[in-house]
């Protein structure tokens, strides 16, 4: 059985020859599919106020007059108040899943994410709007763990070549929670027998119902698995490097935050941020206030920009993967190229979509589209870069990317309310449009000229090899 070596030739990993752990169907593809379904239901709890909040402050959505409504005048503070936690435990909690290991403290994140969301409708009705706030708040926190655990975990179990599919495949739960919960939610508001506070139980629950088979089924590494088979489990570790010999590595916290590539990486996912926001939320409300084409209300038409977002996610993952498999490009160029894509195209529509005129609705709609679509392409871009970096630290990188970009997951809408004090006005539109388009370009230029496909040589897996190979 060929299981694959090191490439004492150059500091990076040898992807293994496809042998039968290779093609078959293994325990590492299980725990894609729970990361996948992680990613899928937190998000859901996490998405399902912005579609719910509507219809908890408007009492025309449901006409059963026991359904209860509020009147909140600062419904942008409490969507906004979940990344006021989000941010805190990133780094904190992926050094404390390389420590304690990071199986239960996914159960403990989850089940408290949960609660949280079964908890918002009494609270809603209790404590009004600040009771909803300390609500999102304890699920920010919570969710704090989730993404660092996530490529922690990609980077212990899943083989260099399979990471690009297994990356953009749990990634892809996000865009697909938005799909879900925005048809799920959307019906369940306007429904007479349940309405809006169901949402919030049917989503808690599930948070309950992914922690029984990731208590049975999820391992923090093969080494740690009891059922997984001797031949994967050689696959997977001789393909990261692995042996009997691996010793915990203290996190090189400064060789990290001294790292240029790392940087990059981190102000890419500045603009990613920033430019989701705008996507996701604010051109929409602008099509609905300028070209009078009502997306919010209409479920299908709100959800099909995540459909592009979903599906567009595996075009350009098939296709980076193609060309990193038969050599057309490096893998370096590569992550360039679909991360300029995933920020170029929305940086075009954004402007054009300023100065179309306030009739094009449909081109406008369109647009959406291609933004949303294209946006998708940085999976196989930067978020994916991190596993080149440093195979062995990617929670903490993801941490660190997470804590500092998500200050531009709440600067943006306030962006909004301080400069658009008219929405049907599309001079301040333009305004914004135009510093969205700066956001993307300039984080990108500072990604393509600091970016790095190589092993960082802090990561103990390139010391490895410089110590097998004393003569590189």
């Amino acid at each position: 059985m060929k299981l694959g070596r090191f490439d004492v030739e150059k500091c990076e990993r040898v992807d293994v020859g496809v042998d039968e752990a290779a093609s078959s169907f293994g325990k590492r593809h299980l725990l894609v599919i729970l990361l996948f379904l992680l990613n899928t239901i937190s998000s859901s709890t996490r998405f399902n106020l912005s579609v719910g909040i509507e219809a908890m402050t408007n009492n025309s959505i449901n006409e059963n007059p026991d359904i209860p409504t509020y009147d909140w005048d600062n419904r942008r503070v409490i969507l906004t108040s979940f990344y006021w936690g989000f941010g805190v435990l990133q780094i904190v909690g992926a050094q404390m899943g390389r420590v304690y290991g990071i199986k239960w403290l996914l159960v403990v994140a989850m089940g408290i994410d949960s609660i949280a969301c079964l908890l918002t409708p009494p609270v809603a009705e209790q404590f009004g709007a600040t009771g909803v706030i300390m609500c999102r708040m304890v699920q920010g926190l919570a969710q704090g763990f989730f993404f660092p655990y996530i490529f922690a975990l990609i980077g212990q179990w899943i083989p260099p070549k399979e990471r690009l599919k297994s990356c953009v495949l749990v990634l892809s739960g996000t865009p697909f929670s938005h799909i879900i919960t925005i048809l799920l939610t959307t019906y369940i508001s306007s429904s007479t027998s349940v309405g809006w506070p169901a949402s919030f139980y049917l989503f808690g629950i599930l948070g309950f119902l992914w922690i029984i088979p990731w208590t049975f089924l999820g391992y923090n590494s093969p080494a740690e698995h009891r059922g997984i088979s001797v031949n994967e489990k050689q696959y997977i570790e001789s393909s990261l490097g692995v042996d009997e010999n691996t010793k915990f590595v203290k996190t090189p916290w400064k060789e990290i935050f001294t790292s240029l590539p790392v940087w990059a990486t981190v102000i890419a996912y500045l603009g990613q941020t920033w430019g989701n926001i705008i996507i996701q939320t604010e051109i929409p409300n602008y099509i609905t206030g300028i070209m009078k084409l009502d997306v919010a209300s209409n479920s299908l038409l709100c959800s099909a920009p995540y459909v592009a977002t979903f599906l567009m996610a595996f075009v350009f993952c098939y296709i980076a993967n193609y060309l990193i498999v038969n050599k057309y490009v490096t893998k370096l160029f590569a992550r360039k190229l679909f991360t300029t894509i995933g920020m170029a195209v929305p940086a075009a529509v954004v402007i054009a979509l300023g100065f179309l005129p306030e009739d094009a609705q449909y081109w406008s709609f369109s647009l959406l589209l291609l933004a949303a679509g294209s946006s998708s392409a940085m999976y196989s871009g930067h978020s994916a870069n991190v596993f080149d970096m440093s195979p062995t630290f990617p929670g903490i990188i993801k941490g660190v990317a997470n804590s500092v970009s998500n200050i531009f997951n709440i600067l943006p809408p306030f962006t909004v309310e301080i400069i658009v004090t008219d929405e049907n006005d599309q001079n301040y539109w333009r305004t914004i449009f135009v510093i969205s388009t700066t956001f993307y370009i300039s984080t990108n230029i500072f990604y393509f000229f600091f970016a790095s496909g190589d092993l960082e040589t802090w990561d103990p897996t390139c010391k490895k090899i410089n110590k097998d190979n004393p003569e590189k």
